[in-house]
């Protein structure tokens, strides 16, 4: 299944909107890489950019511990970066997660002076070159790729409030099988059982490795307090039940389904209910509205060869003008080279047509008498009624992109007209631009500016448009009266 929490921004002090959906897209066992899988997953994308209008958004990924492998370090900062720069040597002999080169993304938070908190994630490239090729395929961007385990720890902390530092936590959906231990947001330990475990031979996997979950995380991360007595499972209603019954049993153990309908989240809620199914798309979802969240290793920044660095994102737009004005200059100056060159040629050649000197001159006189006429009709136009400008108004709303937002419109002796506004994407200016150069009634449309704002608390493009009017419709073009 393809669960997917989509958080729509709303301008004001508006609450934003939450919209839960989740799409069954697998048909087929085959591996992530394979045509067929690929196939499935663009049209499931598609199908939910489509239906969301989500062309132009960004997205973040989640991937299980099947796909993507995480790492936690608690201690003293020297520590950490010891630990975490092993990890780094360690990550090309993670074999389970499949063939080629490996990715590595880390992240990390200090808790206090000496003491830092950090994870370190690894996935293989091909991995997430497929996911990138079908996110961008359907009309999203990828923003963000991150594990599914620690954004789920952000849930359950969330879900549980509980007073224990940690505790264990069981993802459980169709065969796969997951466990961790979570406490305050925080994930401390991501195991994946090897040779793949069922729902039925879960009791016994806990009475195996409880113990020893509970010692490593006394000395890795300083929970000597922690028996990780009480136990949170997530996944859909009828497994998670499954889970709980073979869980029962033993002794010592408390066992919690986690419930996310009663969760206080920062959005206002629309489409499906919170399932449990949705408890990783929600943590997620959690650190867009909060900026100063720990969002964990993002790998799709490691992944070399694809994105451009970001400098370089930010000086093509600006180099780009520039670059046109050298070239436009460029040309001028080798039609002023060719010109000259030339014109001694061009005066021999003017000799040679005198003959056709004298039709030139009929032809003259012929063009003045329809001017003549074309004056006489222009007169006849001018005196028409003039379109309403309730109908321009209407052609230029259905031309604005939704990215954009008007400030003023002002329109001057019925010939010109000037729009101000703002924009979250500059290429969205353009698009406007576009859009205006085919309204009916209008003639030079140009940018005279742009400017850099900021509103609900994200950067914008300002902008000032001109144009000509043409409200008589003496200047419309021939495939606008079609």
């Amino acid at each position: 299944m393809l669960h997917a929490v989509i958080v729509v921004e709303r301008p004001g002090e508006q609450q934003d909107l939450a919209v839960c959906r989740s799409l069954q897209w697998r048909a087929s066992n085959e591996p992530l890489h394979a045509p067929e899988t690929k196939h499935e997953l663009t049209a499931a994308l598609t199908k939910l950019s489509t239906e969301e209008r989500l062309a132009g958004s960004g997205a973040v990924l989640l991937l299980s511990s099947e796909m993507c492998v995480t790492r936690a370090v608690t201690g003293t900062t020297e520590h950490v970066n010891r630990e975490t720069g092993q990890l780094r040597e360690r990550s090309q002999l993670y074999l389970m997660l499949g063939p080629g080169r490996k990715v590595i993304a880390s992240s990390s938070t200090p808790l206090d002076a000496r003491h830092s908190y950090a994870l370190l994630s690894v996935a293989t490239e091909q991995t997430l070159q497929v996911l990138k090729q079908t996110v961008e395929a359907s009309g999203m961007e990828v923003d963000s790729i991150q594990s599914s385990q620690v954004a789920l720890a952000r849930t359950v902390h969330l879900a549980r409030r509980s007073k224990s530092k940690a505790d264990l936590v069981i993802s459980v959906n169709d065969s796969r099988v997951e466990l961790g231990v979570m406490g305050g947001g925080r994930m401390f330990l991501d195991y994946r059982p090897g040779g793949g475990v069922d729902i039925q031979q879960l009791g016994k996997l806990l009475v195996q490795h409880h113990t020893r979950l509970c010692r490593y995380c006394q000395r890795h991360h300083g929970l000597e307090d922690s028996n990780l007595t009480q136990i949170v499972v997530s996944g859909p209603r009828q497994q998670v039940q499954q889970a709980c019954d073979q869980l029962a049993p033993l002794d010592r153990l408390q066992v919690f389904p986690l419930e996310t309908g009663g969760l206080e989240l920062p959005w206002e809620l629309r489409g499906e209910k919170l399932t449990p199914e949705l408890a990783a798309a929600i943590g997620g979802a959690l650190t867009l509205k909060d900026e100063e969240a720990d969002r964990g290793p993002n790998l799709v920044e490691e992944l070399t060869g694809v994105t451009h660095p970001p400098l370089l994102r930010l000086l093509l737009p600006k180099l780009a003008p520039m670059a046109a004005a050298v070239l436009l200059a460029a040309g001028f100056m080798l039609l002023n080279w060719t010109t000259n060159r030339n014109m001694g040629q061009m005066k021999f050649d003017l000799a040679q047509l005198a003959p056709q000197a004298a039709r030139s001159s009929q032809l003259r006189m012929d063009i003045l008498a329809d001017q003549k006429e074309l004056e006489q009709l222009s007169k006849m136009g001018s005196k028409l009624s003039k379109p309403p400008y309730s109908l321009m108004l209407k052609n230029l709303t259905q031309s604005i992109p939704d990215e954009i937002w008007l400030a003023s419109v002002r329109i001057e002796g019925a010939q010109t007209a000037t729009l101000a506004g703002s924009s979250y994407t500059e290429s969205s200016i353009y698009d406007l631009v576009g859009n205006l150069q085919h309204l009916p009634g209008t003639g030079q449309v140009a940018l005279q500016g742009t400017g850099v704002g900021r509103s609900h608390n994200r950067d914008s493009t300002t902008f000032d448009i001109s144009m000509d009017l043409d409200l008589t419709g003496r200047n419309t073009r021939p495939e606008e009266a079609l």
